[in-house]
């Protein structure tokens, strides 16, 4: 859900990531190169968004809307964790995954 300020409200604190992550990269660059990932598996097409969220983090927006990443910056390491917001699509996210694992 976006703000009023176009910012992305967290998800309620009571939900569980389907997978969590952890990367010594940058959030920036990690961000940069997950969506850089999911567009190369897309043809090219708009298949992740970049969002800023309230918590000094990050989100990806897989295309539809199926995957949801949020990225937390640490004093060391960023955070990543991993929501599937629809089902079905486990080729795809098995690929998404990948292109994730890949830039950690």
């Amino acid at each position: 859900m976006v703000d009023a300020n176009g910012g992305i409200v967290p998800a309620a604190t009571t939900a569980k990531p389907d997978a969590f992550f952890v990367s010594r990269k940058p959030m920036e660059g990690l961000a940069e190169c997950i969506a850089w990932g999911w567009r190369h598996q897309a043809e090219n097409s708009p298949a992740a968004a970049i969002l800023a969220s309230n918590d000094n983090g990050q989100q990806i927006l897989s295309e539809g809307q199926r995957e949801r990443l949020e990225l937390r910056p640490g004093p060391v390491n960023t955070e990543v964790s991993l929501y599937r917001m629809a089902s079905g699509d486990d080729e795809g996210m098995a690929k998404r995954i990948a292109v994730l694992e890949a830039c950690l």
